[in-house]
């Protein structure tokens, strides 16, 4: 799982990889874009999508990297464990029953 030190280092080096100065694009806010995006259950398709501005297009070009590159290094960030576990619940009714059957509530 990587911590905040972890996802600002791999933002900074693919927003400079794509060009950018992370004083034209800022690490923190980036990835408070793609946090919102992930919380809403928006993916980088779909975020491309709907980005509007200079700013929202520019993550829109960072966020599927970001995205690969966390897959590529077996790692998650906080959000997707939110993603992840929906997800799960939504593909497997199953599991989905299992949990609905074990706990009256779960808290995030």
């Amino acid at each position: 799982i990587y911590d905040e030190d972890d996802q600002s280092s791999l933002m900074t080096e693919i927003i400079k990889e794509l060009g950018y100065s992370t004083k034209e694009v800022k690490p923190k806010v980036a990835l408070s874009m793609i946090s919102e995006s992930k919380n809403a259950l928006i993916g980088p398709d779909e975020y491309r999508e709907t980005a509007r501005g200079k700013y929202q297009e520019i993550v829109a070009r960072v966020y599927p990297i970001y995205q690969k590159r966390l897959e590529k290094n077996d790692a998650v960030d906080f959000d997707d464990l939110m993603v992840k576990t929906v997800l799960l619940l939504q593909t497997f009714p199953q599991v989905r029953e299992d949990y609905q059957n074990t706990f009256e509530h779960i808290l995030i």
